[in-house]
């Protein structure tokens, strides 16, 4: 008679209380542990064949001695998904840099520290790039710490570098919260060098309708990005996008009843073409001070 097929072995106790949340890789937060011990054990671990015998051997006594087989292929592939895939939670968030006064600001979304962490754990095992670095500026010294932030190796070659820039004033008038009037020195668009791995450079500016329109008119006019391998970055599009809000008074602004405020946000896009030419020919400096400061 033929060789029964053998039953599946339900995971022990102590794999089916195992809920460990793997945080250094989303990905894989709900899968259950004993779904995971299967996955492993049927990939690594020998099984007996499972073929039935051919009709010519069932009148004879069965062998003992059962072919083994490890299914190195499907553990091939379990191996390149698992390294293609454990990083990628990592890799498609944009990470987010704030570099402010002490006032209130959002929140920063960045996973370089523990990504750093979790590298460490796997043997060397990097990852190339991640998509997006946003960059939120509000102090005028603030491009400085961008260039140190482009040089550093905890970012992993950005392929999109976007550069926020707001103009706004707390909407509460006596609060000094914020500083009111942000100067922007553009010397720093001529001195930045990016790393070859970014493709694509935004300019998002937040502030009024008249402030923005003479800004911006000064970043086309003025701004140049370049590359470590020497190729110029290009003005590929600009969008401007209207919206309002209803601001409340808060314990960290003075009481004012709620007021309808309406800004407006350009963004200029940047892409890289064919390197020529001398860098420094023609690239002059816009003085993005804002409007209030003038005179």
């Amino acid at each position: 008679m033929g060789h029964r097929r053998p039953q599946l072995t339900i995971p022990l106790g102590r794999f089916q209380l195992n809920v460990h949340s793997q945080l250094q890789s989303p990905l894989f937060a709900r899968v259950p542990a004993e779904i995971r011990l299967i996955i492993y054990s049927y990939a690594i671990i020998d099984y007996e064949l499972t073929r039935m015998d051919p009709p010519r051997y069932l009148s004879t006594c069965p062998c003992y001695s059962l072919q083994r087989h490890t299914d190195t292929g499907l553990l091939r592939t379990c191996k390149r998904i698992l390294q293609e895939t454990w990083f990628m939670p990592f890799e498609v968030a944009e990470h987010r840099v704030c570099n402010t006064h002490t006032s209130p600001v959002p929140a920063g979304f960045g996973y370089s520290t523990i990504l750093q962490q979790c590298v460490n754990a796997q043997n060397g095992l990097s990852i190339p790039r991640i998509q997006k670095l946003r960059y939120l500026l509000r102090k005028p010294d603030g491009f400085e710490m961008l260039q140190k932030l482009l040089k550093s190796t905890n970012i992993f070659g950005p392929k999109c570098v976007v550069i926020e820039v707001s103009f706004f004033a707390t909407l509460s008038t006596n609060s000094t919260r914020y500083d009111p009037n942000v100067r922007l020195c553009t010397e720093w668009a001529n001195e930045l060098v990016f790393p070859v791995s970014v493709t694509t450079i935004k300019a998002e500016m937040y502030g009024s309708k008249n402030d923005m329109d003479g800004i911006v008119t000064s970043v086309l006019r003025k701004w140049r990005f370049r590359r470590v391998d020497g190729a110029i970055f290009k003005i590929s599009n600009v969008e401007r996008v209207a919206r309002e809000w209803e601001t409340l008074a808060t314990r960290d602004y003075d009481i004012c009843p709620p007021t309808a405020f309406a800004w407006f946000i350009k963004t200029v896009t940047w892409e890289p073409v064919v390197r020529f030419g001398s860098l420094r020919k023609g690239l002059g400096n816009a003085n993005l001070t804002h409007p209030q400061q003038s005179g």
